[in-house]
């Protein structure tokens, strides 16, 4: 049996799914949800227990285990590989790509300074500073425990050395972004000195990186510092606690989002586990992507100061056009953040978080502040900041509903708001249009298809290099539907695994995902099998 093969056997992939996105029952043993691929609000997801294969009606992806994470974690195969066998407990013997291997190092790397910090920070006597500073944030032994957070000595090669002894090399040390090479490149030392350390991990539990809060404000140093973008670490795809806040994510429907990592850590004091952070940055598309794997309904708390104001006003619009359910939490007066909440009064923030109100109560209610305005001038802003937002709106009873109650608390007629409102409505589908056109001039689709068409001819005709297609070549840079294709190519002929067999799984599922959207290829794949029989085999 393969290793692939042996890996699919141990692992259901309705377990494997079920991990990412809520399943529900379909009938018979099929299951089925929203596709974690693309935005829907119909569920045409679906998974076969049978089959062990997964395929969306929406969008069209499909495919088995590895097809699954690969698209979903951002993997190549070889980690795709990696990551299942480990979970299956199967050894991987064959062949693992060099990117990989540097990879599992950095991995193995950052994993054992999460480990030197959290040892430093529970044991060193240059730490004490560092406990104390936690205690009086109200942090108990059992939550430095679960966050393993650490302590960065107060020094320059505290970590460099510690590490060099395990036998790693100081570019490693750089490229996992802990240490820093000294501008006359002597030497390195460590990036993080005398700070508390958070672990960053990614979706899976994987410390990839670290945020480094400062423990001496008299230096002239950032209050916080981050890892580097490195291979492993990616602030923009990466959310804090997320690996935490799974399980309570799926049982509450429904995510918190906060800006700092005290914030995560102090809701979970509260007994608040579905709450991540953005540390610090307003929300990605990446990171609303993390999100929609495990949720479409959003809570937005950030800071109660204005760079706060504006990173919910980023993320409300981000969360609105991936089509997500968006509420926003709102601080009681004299509050700087959950934290600070928490520490006042810890059963308020469960509180706050049921207080949540839908976006444009959330805008209402900051617009008017202070009273209705009086007046024209005020007026007139009042309906600058919430016109382009009832336009917004594609239900045409919720804009009609907004409207009438921006023209009471205005004192004005619907009729004249209704020439603002039809204003910004036009102006956005303007946008829209330029962004349509702008896409299609900056990617060449017919070329593309066509470079596509030469790979998946090479690929059919040359099944003796597709271990090095599936090293090479990622599944993105292919336009739909050759990406199909490629993707229930690549789990059964890495290694060397092709067979008749083989062959005859591969375009079974490929004709059943095909023939539903684009039935013309199947001939198209036939025609390219012969181009590539007289090009390539020779």
């Amino acid at each position: 049996m393969s290793t692939t093969d042996e890996v699919k056997q141990r692992i259901d992939i309705v377990d494997l799914v079920g991990e990412y996105v809520k399943l529900k029952p379909a009938g018979g043993s099929n299951f089925k949800a929203a596709c974690p691929f693309h935005r829907e609000k119909t569920p045409s997801f679906y998974v076969s227990r049978d089959k062990q294969l997964w395929y969306c009606f929406g969008c069209g992806a499909g495919g088995d285990h590895f097809a699954f994470v690969m698209q979903l974690e951002g993997l190549d195969f070889s980690e795709a590989l990696r990551q299942l066998a480990e979970k299956a407990g199967v050894e991987v013997k064959r062949f693992i790509t060099e990117h990989a291997n540097i990879k599992t190092r950095l991995l193995s790397l950052v994993d054992l300074a999460a480990r030197f910090y959290h040892k430093c920070l529970l044991e060193a006597e240059g730490a004490a500073g560092a406990r104390e500073y936690l205690k009086t944030r109200g942090l108990t032994n059992e939550l430095i425990e679960k966050f393993q957070l650490g302590y960065a000595p107060d020094r320059w090669d505290g970590l460099v050395g510690f590490l060099a002894k395990k036998g790693y090399r100081e570019q490693e040390m750089i490229e996992a972004g802990v240490a820093v090479r000294r501008q006359d490149r002597t030497s390195t030392y460590d990036r993080f000195r005398h700070r508390i350390m958070f672990p960053v991990a990614d979706a899976r539990g994987k410390v990839v990186g670290f945020s480094g809060r400062l423990l001496d404000p008299t230096r002239d140093e950032g209050k916080y510092i981050n890892t580097p973008q490195t291979l492993l670490y990616n602030k923009s795809q990466l959310l804090y606690g997320l690996h935490l806040a799974k399980t309570a994510i799926k049982e509450a429907e429904a995510v918190v989002v906060v800006e700092g990592n005290m914030d995560v850590i102090a809701s979970h004091k509260a007994g608040v586990d579905s709450v991540v952070a953005s540390s610090g940055t307003a929300l990605t598309t990446e990171q609303l992507a993390l999100i929609r794997r495990f949720t479409e309904t959003i809570a937005l708390c950030f800071d109660a100061d204005l760079a706060g104001e504006n990173a919910a006003k980023r993320g409300i619009d981000l969360a609105l056009e991936a089509g997500m359910n968006v509420r926003v939490i709102t601080l009681p007066e004299g509050t700087k953040d959950p934290d600070d909440l928490v520490s006042k009064n810890p059963s308020a923030w469960k509180e706050t978080i049921r207080s949540a109100t839908d976006v444009m109560t959330y805008y209402f209610n900051r617009t008017f502040t202070g009273g209705a305005p009086q007046s024209g001038r005020d007026k007139k802003h009042a309906g600058h900041l919430l016109l382009p937002e009832i336009a917004r709106l594609a239900d045409p009873i919720e804009r009609a509903h907004w409207t009438r109650e921006l023209a009471r608390r205005l004192g004005v007629t619907e009729a004249v708001l209704e020439e603002g409102l039809m204003k910004y409505r036009k102006g956005g589908e303007q946008k829209k249009e330029v962004r349509a056109g702008e896409v299609l001039t900056t990617h060449p689709a017919d070329r593309r298809s066509k470079l596509a068409d030469e790979f998946v001819a090479m690929l059919l005709a040359r099944d003796d290099l597709a271990a090095d297609f599936v090293v090479k070549m990622r599944p993105e840079y292919l336009p739909e539907p050759h990406q199909s294709l490629y993707l229930l190519f690549m789990p059964v002929y890495h290694g060397r695994e092709a067979t008749a067999a083989s062959d005859e799984r591969i375009f079974a599922v490929f004709r059943k995902i095909i023939e539903i959207d684009s039935p013309g290829f199947l001939s198209h794949v036939d025609r390219l099998a012969m181009v590539g029989e007289e090009r390539y085999r020779g």
